[in-house]
């Protein structure tokens, strides 16, 4: 059952409790006090038929009892007595009915005493009465009057007041029904966009959104609906991408491990299957030396991009430039022997936290890409700087720079720009992953500037106070 059909039968329901209630209340008031005011009347006319049966008693002391039943039938005739049946009684016989009605009163079990009323409620041929039961003293001997009168009146009032409420009760229930069931509807309707886009995302589809606009505790529920579908959608996007950047990097590896192996496959069968002489001996078993130490430096560089975890790593306080100029007096004999100028230019000195090994690590690898995109005689100018909770290193190169197309793809792991002049000169394209990941360990961000022919700069900001 929906909750909307739900609200509307417990409105429905609460409604009929109450009005019928209510109503009720108000039948049985309006019966009580009609019946009291008839009870009133009743007794006002009982009393008038008393006292003249007394007074008629006193005036004729010496007649017989036929003078009080000549006095009933008079006032029952005329109609004065307001009754609608009288009997006067003995306690041993009966002196005067008025009609068959008076027969059917009923014989009072107690007796009245004198100046009082007894109230008996009867029913005859489907009428209502009351019957009022007196005593009359005449000479000294108790006479019995008993009177009816009519009340059907009263309940015929009723009757007709439970009539009318049973109508308008039908009517308001039918109302209430339509009335409730349209509120709960609008009321509701924003329950139903929820579900909707609950069973949007269900089915893949992360970019529906709860179209619900209402200033209450269910439009609060659609926008933290809304702002959980977004996590959830840039969640998944950033799984999509992680799921693509795993793909590419286990068919990368894979070519990677394909290429040297194969050449070291290749050779090694030759010197196991031909007599070779020993210049192609040595160049075969060159050959296999220059691919296996492609494969062991692959290991290394995935090895150390693996073992590289921010918990573990210990940050202290380092001079950068006298780090940088380690790094370039180890450098500079074997970039002079290529023909390239290295050259390092600090700004004001000054310390900064940092993981002295890694950071070393990730000068050596930009050092060596500059190196590699340089042909022939060229130059590389290292920048350092020290700023309050960072430091920044800038590398830049005259070599023949990087196509606009690959900026954004450089930190892939095994994405190279020139894939065959890499492979010519060792690289396995870890370098710049192994770069990224040591930045991100500091805290920091990597920024690339290149024009092709033009030369690339490399800027690298490292916040290790961050940790």
């Amino acid at each position: 059952m929906k909750i909307r059909l739900k609200i509307t039968l417990s409105v429905l329901c609460l409604l009929s409790l109450l009005f019928g209630v209510g109503g009720s209340a108000l039948i049985t008031i309006s019966f009580n006090t009609a019946y009291e005011r008839e009870k009133e009347s009743a007794f006002d006319s009982y009393e008038m038929v008393l006292n003249t049966l007394e007074l008629v008693s006193q005036i004729s002391r010496t007649s017989s009892n036929s003078d009080l039943s000549i006095t009933l039938e008079q006032l029952q005739n005329q109609g004065i007595s307001g009754m609608q049946a009288l009997r006067l009684s003995s306690s041993e016989k009966t002196l005067y009915e008025s009609n068959t009605l008076a027969g059917a009163l009923n014989n009072i079990s107690k007796t009245p005493k004198p100046g009082s009323c007894l109230f008996v409620e009867f029913e005859f041929e489907g009428s209502h009465y009351l019957q009022l039961s007196g005593v009359l003293l005449v000479e000294g001997t108790s006479l019995y009057l008993d009177a009816a009168y009519d009340i059907s009146s009263v309940y015929t009032i009723r009757a007709e007041q439970q009539a009318a409420f049973y109508k308008v009760f039908a009517v308001l229930v039918v109302a209430c029904f339509l009335l409730a069931y349209s509120v709960t509807w609008l009321l509701t309707r924003p329950l139903v966009q929820l579900s909707r886009a609950s069973r949007e995302l269900a089915r893949g589809n992360l970019t529906y959104r709860a179209r619900v606009d209402t200033n209450d505790e269910i439009g609060s529920l659609a926008h933290d609906f809304n702002i959980m579908a977004d996590r959830i959608e840039k969640g998944f996007s950033s799984l999509e991408n992680t799921l693509d950047a795993q793909e590419r990097f286990m068919g990368s590896f894979a070519h990677e491990l394909k290429t040297p192996m194969t050449s070291i496959i290749g050779y090694a069968e030759l010197i196991r299957s031909q007599a070779l002489t020993p210049e192609e001996q040595m160049d075969a078993a060159h050959f296999i030396f220059t691919e296996g130490k492609r494969l062991e430096n692959l290991s290394f560089k995935l090895l150390e991009i693996l073992t590289n975890e921010q918990d573990s790593v210990r940050m202290k306080r380092v001079s950068l430039d006298l780090l940088i100029d380690d790094v370039v007096n180890h450098l500079r004999p074997l970039y002079e022997k290529d023909g390239i100028t290295l050259a390092h230019k600090a700004a004001g000195g000054g310390t900064c936290m940092m993981e002295p090994v890694l950071v070393r690590s990730l000068l050596m690898n930009l050092l060596d890409n500059a190196r590699k995109a340089i042909d022939g005689v060229g130059a590389i100018h290292i920048e350092s700087r020290v700023l309050p909770g960072a430091c920044i290193i800038r590398v830049c190169d005259n070599g023949k720079g990087i196509p606009a197309a690959s900026l954004t793809r450089l930190t892939e792991a095994f994405y190279r720009v020139d894939k065959s002049r890499a492979r010519e000169q060792g690289g396995v394209g870890l370098g710049l992953t192994l770069c990224a990941r040591i930045v991100e360990i500091h805290g920091g961000d990597m920024q690339f500037e290149s024009s092709e022919g033009a030369g690339t700069c490399v800027t690298v900001t490292l916040r290790g106070e961050r940790t």
